[in-house]
């Protein structure tokens, strides 16, 4: 990165489309910017399909640049990008491995739209009121005319609370009408706050689609009733947790095994496998788990008495949230997930495994007792 000219914070931003930051926004340097799943880049991707420094962003004041620095795939709005500088605009959207983000100006604030301001300008200059603060003084001087008097400012009063409280009504349907797609999705995410299991994506036609996991049926309507302000909401896939886990332990209720729910739609098997049958529950898990998915991750946190082998893995990580195995300037290596979370020798990972070692060309994983190899290989891998 060229320090002289980048730290100095740009009117450009990210706004990421999908991935692990969907709905984020990240403000852009002055200079040269870099985006890859590396930890010295400016930008990190969690995706294992992005290489470690991908993408070479160009900032200034006034226009953006973009190329690709790799072999790897990239696309500018849909279409492949390639070593070639191409300039960036408002709008365009950048791919990256299974990451989508776009460009934007950084958003400034929100202004109530000239319509509202001129209806409140002329609530306030309304005929009555006009008329009431201009009777003579000579009415003013007759007991009845002033009360009637005091009657006709009561009601201008009312009249200039209520046109007031139409203004501010409305204001929120002017600030939905008025935002772009990305300010849209933190309103909506921050309506959806009592739901940490609900997603807000892009979905066809400019519309935002709600997907993710509720705890039961009937907190689906809660949710239909909280989105229907929001104009081009729509509710997606949308699963419930007690449903899963009914299904889950009539599957196992025959084994002494045990089914709870991790969040966001992790279903976790524990308890003893006897010796004689853990390679028939092993196996069983490995089924449910094919048939459960996309809507749960099952994990598998048995304890296997019998006398396993270590499993040996291919080329493919062990979890879908393992991005790759990296090492520092100090030459300790690290298991990167998409998160962007570090995990060192020893460490205890979030799905149970248990790291071992880490060697150059194989990680050893344990859990429940039972040792499991992964052997690195193919590009990107360091």
């Amino acid at each position: 990165m060229d320090q002289t000219t980048t730290g100095h914070k740009s009117p450009w931003q990210l706004n990421f489309l999908s991935g692990p930051m969907m709905g984020r926004s990240m403000s852009l340097s002055l200079g040269e910017n870099w985006v890859g799943s590396s930890a010295e880049c400016d930008v990190i991707l969690p995706d294992r399909d992005v290489a470690a420094r991908h993408l070479r962003l160009h900032v200034g004041h006034i226009a953006v640049s973009i190329q690709n620095a790799t072999d790897a795939a990239a696309t500018l709005n849909g279409e492949a990008l390639g070593a070639g500088r191409r300039t960036l605009v408002p709008g365009d959207v950048v791919g990256a491995g299974s990451i989508r983000f776009g460009i934007q100006w950084a958003a400034p604030a929100l202004a109530v739209p000239p319509e509202y301001e001129q209806a409140a300008v002329a609530a306030h200059n309304s005929p009555l009121l006009a008329w009431a603060s201009g009777v003579p003084g000579a009415l003013a001087r007759i007991d009845v005319r002033k009360w009637l008097l005091g009657v006709l400012l009561a009601w201008a009063v009312l009249a200039l609370a209520a046109g007031g409280y139409y203004v501010v009504t409305r204001r929120g349907n002017a600030q939905w009408a008025g935002a772009n797609q990305f300010e849209r999705i933190r309103m909506v995410q921050q309506a959806l706050a009592g739901y940490p299991e609900l997603t807000v994506a892009p979905g066809d036609g400019g519309k935002l689609v709600i997907s993710g996991y509720l705890p039961t049926a009937g907190e689906r309507e809660r949710v239909q009733h909280v989105i229907e302000p929001f104009g081009g909401v729509t509710l997606g896939k949308i699963y419930n947790v007690d449903r899963m886990v009914a299904e889950a332990r009539q599957y196992f209720s025959d084994t002494p095994l045990s089914v709870s729910y991790g969040g966001h739609g992790k279903l976790v098997i524990s308890g003893v496998a006897p010796p004689a049958g853990s390679a028939a529950l092993a196996q069983r898990i490995r089924n449910f788990q094919h048939d459960a998915a996309p809507a749960a991750k099952v994990i598998d946190e048995v304890q296997y008495r019998g006398a396993q082998g270590p499993v040996n893995l291919g080329s493919g990580a062990p979890l879908p949230e393992i991005v790759g195995v990296y090492q520092d300037d100090s030459g300790t290596r690290f298991i990167q997930t998409q998160n962007g979370e570090h995990f060192f020798e020893g460490a205890q990972m979030r799905d149970g495994l248990k790291i071992v070692s880490i060697a150059p060309d194989t990680v050893v994983f344990e859990r429940g007792g039972q040792k499991i190899v992964w052997h690195i290989a193919g590009p990107g891998q360091p």
